[in-house]
């Protein structure tokens, strides 16, 4: 009977604790994340990425996300012809660390696996948001498009 207990208290013992990390939003600090002309200085583009820790797919946090997007674009979207902000969920490979080490994998592992969403801004106007979810195509996991919002606007 003592072994018995034992056992299971061992067994408690070496049992993985997960612990859910916290919701949050922080700016990628990215070689990316700068501003690049076209055409001879004529389009000034630029892309920004956030990696969201702690993410749900649930409607509270999309608004949330939604309006830390307004409220960071607010001031500079308007100086630029395209302006796009990418929301990133927070991985083993999509972080601040490993992109550091490791920046090629942004477009060869973050935009394909963790991107959550997509706003597009041309000429200070928001011309749309996409929504990415997982999916299977041809047997391998993907992150596609689920819909594009393009009624979708900032508050004034």
């Amino acid at each position: 009977m003592r072994l018995l207990l034992w056992l299971l208290l061992l067994a408690g013992c070496t049992e993985k604790v997960v612990e859910k990390e916290d919701f949050k939003i922080e700016r990628l600090h990215h070689p990316y994340g700068r501003d690049y002309y076209l055409f001879e200085d004529s389009v000034k583009k630029k892309e920004v990425y956030f990696i969201v820790s702690g993410y749900n797919d649930n409607s509270e946090y999309e608004n949330t996300i939604d309006s830390v997007v307004c409220n960071y674009v607010r001031d500079s979207v308007m100086q630029y012809t395209y302006y796009t902000v990418l929301m990133l969920r927070k991985s083993e490979k999509s972080n601040q660390e490993y992109l550091d080490r490791v920046p090629r994998d942004l477009d060869r592992y973050s935009l394909d696996k963790d991107i959550l969403f997509k706003y597009s801004f041309y000429n200070g106007e928001l011309q749309g948001k996409t929504t990415y979810r997982d999916t299977i195509y041809m047997e391998e996991e993907m992150r596609m498009p689920a819909r594009t919002d393009d009624t979708f606007k900032c508050p004034e």
